[in-house]
């Protein structure tokens, strides 16, 4: 008989421990309010998925409100957002899975549009190739 070591538990230095060694990856679901701040779809979305792997990673969160990188992307940047992360994480640590939260800054691959009239902040000055092709005249 095979010994499925990936449906083990798995301890970590710190002392952590998840049920199995069996990760989803974080996707983007685009799901969030205009905000950033978490929707019934999101928490849905999550609380499915949780349960049977042993740990649950989640789309990309913004840390500064410059740092939105395309619409429906979840927002960290404020208080506000912790009753719905709240939420979040309780739909995601159903059943044992441990709940991480992935953090980011769009940086330069955002644009003005999407953070609604703001200048992305970014520590080069040089827009990324993929904005400047996006916003070229034909």
């Amino acid at each position: 008989m095979t010994d499925y070591n990936f449906l083990n538990p798995y301890r970590f230095r710190n002392g952590a421990v998840v049920k199995n060694r069996i990760v989803m990856a974080p996707m983007t679901e685009m799901s969030a309010h205009e905000n950033g701040a978490i929707t019934k779809d999101q928490i849905d979305y999550y609380g499915m998925r949780s349960g049977g792997v042993g740990m649950e990673l989640t789309a990309c969160a913004y840390v500064t409100p410059a740092g939105k990188g395309f619409e429906g992307n979840l927002g960290v940047d404020s208080d506000r957002m912790i009753p719905g992360l709240a939420k979040l994480a309780q739909a995601m640590k159903l059943n044992g899975t441990k709940a991480i939260l992935q953090i980011f800054d769009a940086g330069r691959m955002t644009n003005s549009k999407i953070l609604r009239g703001q200048q992305p902040v970014s520590a080069s000055a040089i827009a990324a190739d993929a904005q400047v092709q996006k916003h070229r005249a034909p």
